[in-house]
């Protein structure tokens, strides 16, 4: 990057006047973690509880089991990362850049009012937003396995995707908002941080991609008489859940899809990203 570039940018972020808050767990996990060394499973998820409590998982009962289950299954690998974990802090002017730079392909002038929460997940690389307190959204950030740019890049997009048509982030929305979210977030995450093969955009495991591909019709077609349905339990099954031809992010894969396609259809991103919410299933049934 050249200096003019540099300092065009830098004022960029100055004129926007976004207000990003930043919000480090990871010393919270450290203390947990250091209370939980020899403790049993059982004791370990108490301390968890008490000590931590925060993981990439959704509300309630499921929610709960979930978190145990990637604890245990984490648990041995963050010895290998406490001195990553122990020196590691944010780089907050590096995620001004990436929201100035979002906001402009997207159009969107507006300021915008945010929370970054950095926490210690379970190695899956799962990043969220969710509502926090009144008007404001949070984005939750893992960084145990190191920080990833186009995490950062794609959790940004659905904040300014959000704001750009009032929506709230939760679980409890349709499957068409979903899907659309998704996709949008990984197409124009491949769009600002080129240079790296799809898998790292959209990917699960490896393979993944790969294996959605091959069943692509079956998917879609799967996907598309449940666009409607507004409920957590839906989202979650298309995301964290089984979809219907028994694969894992199903609606990720339907997103990165439909929305890729739209893309060689002629649509912008900010065509794409001004679709109202109630509007978005029957824009994406055109493509299936």
């Amino acid at each position: 990057m050249d200096l003019l570039t540099e300092k065009a940018e830098k004022e960029c972020v100055k004129k926007m006047k976004d207000n990003i808050e930043i919000k480090n767990l990871v010393p919270k996990f450290l203390d947990f973690y250091n209370r939980a060394v020899g403790c049993d499973e059982a004791a370990r998820f108490e301390l968890w509880e008490k000590h931590y409590g925060f993981a990439a998982v959704p509300p309630g009962e499921e929610g709960a089991l979930l978190a145990k289950q990637q604890l245990e299954a984490a648990w041995e690998k963050y010895e290998k990362v406490l001195p990553f974990l122990e020196r590691w802090s944010p780089d907050t002017y590096k995620i001004q850049q990436y929201l100035s730079k979002i906001k402009s392909v997207l159009e969107y002038s507006e300021s915008v009012d945010v929370v970054l929460i950095f926490f210690v997940g379970a190695f899956d690389g799962n990043a969220f937003a969710a509502p926090y307190g009144e008007n404001r959204i949070a984005i939750c950030l893992p960084i145990e396995g190191g920080e990833n740019q186009i995490t950062v890049v794609h959790e940004l997009i659905h904040l300014v995707h959000g704001k750009m048509i009032g929506s709230v982030m939760s679980f409890e929305k349709t499957v068409a908002s979903l899907v659309f979210q998704e996709g949008l977030a990984t197409q124009l995450s491949k769009h600002l941080v080129p240079g790296y093969q799809d898998e790292v955009y959209v990917g699960h495991q490896e393979g993944w991609l790969q294996e959605c591909r091959k069943d692509v019709k079956q998917i879609l077609q799967g996907i598309k008489p449940c666009l409607q349905e507004r409920s957590a339990e839906r989202v979650f099954q298309f995301t964290m859940g089984v979809g219907t031809t028994g694969k894992a992010r199903e609606g990720y894969f339907a997103g990165w899809k439909l929305i890729g396609d739209m893309i060689e259809d002629g649509w912008s991103f900010p065509d794409i990203a001004r679709i109202r919410e109630e509007d978005m299933g029957n824009v994406l049934m055109e493509y299936i």
